[in-house]
């Protein structure tokens, strides 16, 4: 059964989505629905083909890759691109916004005619965070209004195109490319997170149905402290280092074919600390019919990846530590500039900080005297000393809190039960207002980001505690469903008006901060997970949320008798790194 607030939404949007001309050359498509980072807005205006105006804009800029969204689709989507905002032109993630109007413009070669809603969209963790859509009833109108004036465009004010952009590795590659039609080239750019003796890759898979590195034709990278760069032809004849011209080989190096030359032009090269950004071209043509592959200028196509170590004796690349483990398809040459990236910014930008210290959580086990569910409920992330400097990993703007706290650890026994009393969440219409539950050895959570092939794994490994069903697991038939099983009505804590997290020296004086009431006329429903811990279960396990990666933290597991509460006061908290290498997934 879905849950009332979703009833309560559709009648909104039936409101906001009332369309109608505003004056010559000009369609008012409503406002923006409410749905997370509270987000409001007055008018939405398309102003014409290339332009919308945004009155009364509010959002309190907390979305960790926030960015104005445009795309087609009953809903927004992870298939849609970046609009260009005034204050970055689609560079950097979204402002804190208070009743502000805002020109949002849509990236060169897309036009209204071809989209269907607007939203602010997070990256990283595909949720939306509020959006209006265009409606059928004034397609006709929008279709029909003007390209913008001269001079009107701020952000791509000529035709020239802007290059596309894919997150190959969130917060760690890049790529980004566009067609060269008058030279029949394909212009590239690499954006990677590499260290001194690090090396990265990028090209055309070595096959033509799914990604696959045997085979693969690509471009390897390194570049040095000084910011100057490398840029070698690879074929991959075999996955073993290169012997005799066979294996992981330059083109120059191969056994395979005779007269292999490095086709890939290095353009310019630089390095910003951690981040090195590499623009390269090829001709789309293939030189060498063994060894290069043919780079299609229409079409889509497969691709590779990888990260790894340079080898100090001889400078070829060893065994890379990253790399594509699903496949990767590129659309070569889209009709409109399809940039779904944020820049990467050097970690020395970054300073890391410490979280609060916030009380440990050591529940009572079910059927011992004073034993009482453990509350779960949704609530602000607490900005830099909230989630983020508590975990050292991405915050969204919300995370868990356990009986009032936020993203405490938590002290269990093996061999002993507990309850979970889950208000997260239980409309499965809205991202935002759906958190189920679930224990898991996945540190990220967000299981239902997963590909179908991980989610499987996880569970044939026993990854997967608590919280989750799996009802047909059909791998011949490809075909994995399960569901949820603790999920509740939403109750949200949120900051009072005026609250400034940054301020907050300590997690007491946060706390004053918040409004705990999530009273409602509607009764709520509480969702429940029992969880009994196997005498197997490791010494660190988590709390997570199904549905979005990095909402919740530790679960600290004892012998029986035996919770050591110095021991849990030490896992509450990730301290910084203690230089400027990046905290990596799975460290």
């Amino acid at each position: 059964m879905k849950a009332q607030p979703a009833r309560g939404l559709g009648v909104f949007a039936v409101v906001v989505v009332v369309l109608c001309a505003v004056g010559r050359g000009q369609v008012n498509v409503g406002r923006f629905s409410e749905l997370q980072h509270d987000v409001s807005s007055g008018e939405v205006t398309v102003l014409n083909q290339r332009q919308i105006r945004i009155t009364g804009l509010t959002y309190d800029g907390l979305g960790p890759q926030a960015f104005f969204w445009v795309g087609k689709g009953s809903r927004p989507n992870r298939d849609g691109v970046k609009a260009r905002d005034p204050a970055s032109c689609g560079e950097t993630r979204l402002p804190r916004y208070s009743n502000d109007e805002v020109i949002v413009e849509l990236p060169a070669g897309l036009s209204m005619r071809e989209i269907e809603y607007l939203s602010i969209w997070c990256i990283a963790f595909d949720a939306d965070f509020g959006n209006v859509r265009f409606g059928d009833d004034v397609r006709a109108q929008i279709d029909a209004l003007p390209e913008p004036p001269g001079g009107a465009l701020v952000c791509s004010p000529s035709a020239a195109p802007s290059m596309n952009c894919m997150v190959l590795m969130q917060d760690m590659f890049n790529i980004r490319w566009v067609l060269e039609p008058d030279t029949n080239t394909m212009m590239f750019k690499m954006e990677a997170r590499l260290g001194e003796s690090e090396w990265a890759s990028f090209g055309i898979s070595g096959a033509s149905d799914r990604t696959r590195m045997l085979g693969a034709d690509t471009a390897v990278v390194t570049v040095d402290p000084a910011g100057r760069a490398e840029l070698r032809d690879f074929h991959l004849s075999t996955l073993a280092p290169c012997v005799d011209g066979r294996g992981v080989c330059t083109d120059e190096q191969s056994s395979a074919a005779p007269g292999g030359t490095n086709d890939w032009e290095l353009i310019e090269a630089d390095r910003d600390q951690d981040v090195v950004t590499v623009s390269y071209r090829r001709a789309l043509s293939a030189a060498n019919p063994t060894l290069d592959l043919p780079i299609p200028s229409s079409g889509s196509g497969f691709v590779v990846w990888a990260i790894g170590p340079v080898d100090e004796n001889d400078q070829q690349p060893r065994f890379h530590s990253m790399w594509a483990r699903a496949n990767v398809e590129v659309e070569w040459n889209p009709s409109a500039i399809t940039d779904r990236c944020e820049s990467l910014v050097p970690s020395g930008d970054t300073v890391a900080v410490k979280g609060w210290q916030r009380p440990v959580s050591v529940p009572t086990p079910d059927g011992q005297e004073g034993a009482a569910p453990i509350q779960v409920r949704i609530g602000p992330s607490g900005g830099d000393f909230g989630y983020a400097g508590i975990t050292q990993r991405p915050a969204w703007g919300i995370a868990f809190y356990l009986n009032g706290v936020l993203v405490p650890a938590v002290g269990v026994e093996r061999g002993k039960t507990y309850t979970f009393a889950v208000e997260s969440g239980d409309n499965t219409e809205i991202s935002g207002e759906y958190h189920p539950l679930y224990i898991t050895l996945d540190e990220e959570g967000g299981f239902d980001t997963k590909q179908q092939a991980e989610k499987r794994a996880q569970i044939a490994a026993g990854k997967v505690l608590a919280g989750i069903t799996v009802t047909n697991d059909d791998e011949a038939n490809n075909v994995f469903e399960y569901y949820p099983n603790a999920n509740g009505s939403l109750c949200q804590i949120r900051e009072a008006d005026g609250a400034n997290a940054s301020a907050a020296t300590s997690w007491e004086q946060y706390k004053a901060m918040l409004d705990f009431n999530c009273e409602t006329a509607e009764p709520r429903r509480v969702g429940s997970l029992t969880w009994t811990v196997a005498q197997d279960t490791p010494d660190l396990v988590y709390y997570q949320c199904v549905t979005h990666r990095n909402l919740g933290w530790r679960i600290r597991v004892f012998d029986e008798g035996k919770v050591d509460e110095d021991v849990l006061r030490a896992v509450a908290n990730q301290d910084p790194p203690s230089d400027s290498t990046p905290l990596l997934d799975g460290e």
